[in-house]
């Protein structure tokens, strides 16, 4: 397994696999969109549309790599123009959002996902808030962007482009 998804998220944010596990069965749908590399594969049911986008080409030759059978694009979250064409059922997010560099991208990219959803359909996943000693270290060296990431903007941003929001402060 990865290091982030096995160890790091599980570990030091206390974000386990069987939560996340219940979100995917709980909330992914037929055709979904993975933004980034994704958790584990097994939380994906045989049956759907995987499409994994990322910035990284070499993130998307790993997952291809991996899960011949999901469809990969390269795009970037904050730019809807990048995103693939087809509207999708469900979209997760995992460990992308707190290092992306500061400034408007939670408005950007949930404006970008709402975009990209079916009428009916469901934006989900996780970030890291700077709770922490080692968010803060991270913050410093510049691996991590999340210094004024809070719950409370973060869902009020989503209550703009989304009727029913659900937020969760877990670790």
């Amino acid at each position: 397994r990865p290091i982030i998804q096995g160890i790091v998220t599980p570990q030091f944010w206390n974000l386990k696999d069987e939560a996340v596990k219940t979100l995917y069965d709980k909330h992914c749908g037929f055709n979904h969109l993975e933004i980034g590399p994704g958790p584990d594969p097994n939380v994906y049911s045989k049956t759907q549309n995987v499409t994994c986008m990322d910035i990284n080409g070499d993130v998307l030759k790993h997952v291809k790599c991996a899960h011949p059978h999901f469809q990969t694009h390269t795009g970037n979250l904050l730019d809807k123009d990048t995103y693939p064409p087809e509207r999708f059922d469900s979209i997760s997010c995992f460990n992308v959002m707190h290092c992306i560099p500061e400034g408007n991208k939670w408005a950007k990219m949930l404006y970008n996902t709402h975009c990209a959803l079916e009428e009916k359909g469901v934006l989900f996943g996780s970030s890291v808030l700077n709770n922490s000693l080692l968010s803060r270290s991270l913050n410093k060296t510049g691996v991590f962007h999340n210094v004024h990431d809070s719950v409370l903007d973060i869902e009020r941003t989503a209550k703009v482009h989304f009727n029913v929001v659900m937020m969760e402060n877990t670790g």
